[in-house]
């Protein structure tokens, strides 16, 4: 009977472990939108280059918010929020309007690990270029 408890133990704890890390693979892996929740830094490249921070996060009604900081190679610095934000899987689509001009920027990209690499679009598609961040520590 005892050799039959431990065994039921041994079985419910392993199975405890394989769910948490089945999570832990399905937010790392972007297939949960939930995964881009925090603090990301990179770079950008193509009409323009320089350096970008980006946060996202999720409000109490469950809803994605984000703000972009770019710094472009001047060192001039705006962060501005993110006028869309959708996350679906592991991609992200946003848009913003650059300071002063107002001219509209969109992002998409895709979560791999703790990476995030896409594309932007900005002046109609006259201006583009790629960009990449990685996750930040909390």
């Amino acid at each position: 009977m005892f050799a039959k408890h431990c065994l039921l133990l041994f079985l419910l704890s392993f199975a405890v472990v394989l769910s948490a890390a089945a999570q832990t693979s399905l937010s790392t892996t972007g297939d949960n939108p939930a995964a881009f929740v925090g603090k990301w830094a990179g770079t950008y490249t193509g009409a323009s280059t320089g350096k970008c921070e980006m946060e996202i996060t999720r409000n109490a009604d469950g809803k994605y918010d984000g703000t972009i900081t770019v710094i472009p190679v001047d060192e001039s610095r705006y962060n501005i929020k993110f006028k869309t934000l959708t996350l679906e899987g592991n991609k992200l689509k946003a848009t913003y309007n650059e300071p002063g001009e107002g001219t509209p920027i969109s992002l998409e990209g895709t979560l791999t690990d703790t990476t995030v690499k896409g594309t932007y679009e900005a002046d109609g598609g006259n201006a583009t270029g790629t960009w990449t961040m990685t996750r930040q520590p909390k």
